[in-house]
């Protein structure tokens, strides 16, 4: 047994040489006897895009989790099979995208421009210092209508992609304003071994628009942030004037660092009910995540024949009520109440993610997912690129913040059982 282990003890007694094996056993809720498991070791590799999906007829679904040495080609790989598919439209998803190497980001925006079009730009104070960088390749697909999301977590190489798509009308840009981080730093040795690191430039858009957003923005940014359904933090728009850029094609984008989406989706937000009952969960001092993995794979054994439209009963959530009692979280029942929309959410998304892996618990998502719904919704009404870019002036498609706690907030535009290849 390894109740009384540490963390490092555990990775100590599985890490080996690659292609050695390592035997363990695992005790599951609901199961009386440990389930033994033989494990080869391998070297681990983290994928940038976990997987590839399609949301709707002719629509292809590419998340971009990390800029990493390997993303160009998994995005490549994604989007190829995807139009050997019959796609016709893509969403490329940078939503959570800290960014990572910059000739990544470059080589990813280069698959989707024309050759030799403007990148992104390198500013610094001399007059020497700006350095441009040009796409070359040429893009396979021109016909390929692109809808890229991000969201305030949006970053770095991320931000170049989205920014450069937008800037040469390629893309719609749809979700919330990036983090804008935009700075080129260098590291400088000093004596004694001791390193400075200094930043010397900053990234800009094709058009001019300067990715870098500055502290104090980041700051008024931070504060005017919010909980949201899935737990994460976003900040409420911004009523700040910024300044305005025009494309090649005529359309509006604005300045003043990070990138300001084509289409403002904010994130679903949670009322001031439910986030006072998150408080009383965080003081009960359990721990909520893994008993709600306890609770799906238990349902999971109970419920065999689960559809992936399924939906939380008043009973289960009752049953829901009593685990996390059972496991230490103590809640109580009023806080239960004024939280059921987030713990059903989180119950729900752990069910479909044991049950049907990472494309599955995404199915569950997708109905909720306001920048999802709103892209598949003007990709739905547009035949082409400039007709995609027309739509986000139409006052049917304009800018959206849900109500919080607003049943029609997450009022699918597509079932949360559409089939998902």
């Amino acid at each position: 047994s390894v109740e009384e282990w540490d963390p490092d003890d555990v990775v100590g007694a599985l890490r080996g040489r690659p292609g050695t094996p390592v035997s363990i056993k695992v005790r599951r809720p609901g199961v009386e006897v440990p389930i033994p498991f033989e494990i080869v070791r391998e070297t681990i590799q983290l994928r940038s895009v976990p997987f590839v999906t399609s949301l709707a007829d002719g629509v292809g679904y590419v998340p971009l989790q990390a800029v990493t040495e390997t993303s160009f080609a998994e995005v490549k790989r994604a989007v190829d099979s995807l139009r050997a598919e019959g796609v016709d439209a893509l969403v490329l998803d940078l939503r959570g995208n800290g960014g990572g190497p910059l000739d990544q980001g470059i080589a990813i925006t280069d698959y989707f421009l024309d050759p030799e079009q403007v990148v992104v730009e390198t500013r610094g104070r001399g007059l020497n210092q700006t350095q441009t960088y040009s796409s070359r390749q040429g893009q396979p697909y021109a016909d390929l209508e692109l809808v890229v999301l991000v969201d305030e977590r949006s970053a770095s190489a991320s931000e170049i992609i989205a920014g450069a798509l937008q800037d040469h009308d390629r893309a719609l840009v749809v979700g919330a304003p990036t983090f804008g981080k935009g700075s080129v730093q260098t590291l400088f040795p000093l004596t004694g071994g001791n390193i400075l690191r200094l930043t010397t430039a900053r990234w800009y858009t094709p058009l001019g628009r300067s990715i870098h957003k500055d502290r104090e923005d980041q700051i008024r940014a931070l504060e005017r942030s919010a909980v949201t359904l899935t737990g994460t933090f976003a900040a409420l728009p911004d009523s700040a004037e910024k300044p305005v850029f025009q494309t090649a094609g005529g359309r509006t984008v604005l300045g003043g660092g990070g990138i300001v989406p084509d289409v403002l989706v904010m994130a679903d937000t949670l009322t001031a009910a439910e986030q006072e009952a998150l408080r009383e969960l965080d003081r009960s001092g359990g721990n909520f995540r893994p008993s709600i993995f306890n609770f799906a794979v238990r349902y999971l054994q109970e419920n065999p024949g689960l559809a992936p439209g399924f939906s939380l009963t008043d009973g289960a959530l009752e049953d829901v009520h009593r685990h996390l009692t059972n496991s230490g979280v103590e809640l109580s029942r009023s806080a239960f109440r004024a939280a059921e929309r987030f713990i059903r959410f989180h119950v729900e998304r752990e069910i479909a993610l044991q049950a049907w892996g990472e494309v599955g618990e995404f199915q569950r998502l997708v109905a909720q997912d306001n920048a999802v719904r709103r892209a598949l919704q003007l990709l739905a009404a547009s035949t082409s690129t400039s007709a995609l870019l027309e739509l986000a002036s139409d006052p049917e498609y304009s800018d959206w913040v849900p109500v919080p706690g607003d049943p029609q907030s997450t009022d699918p535009l597509v079932p949360a059982t559409a089939p998902i290849q």
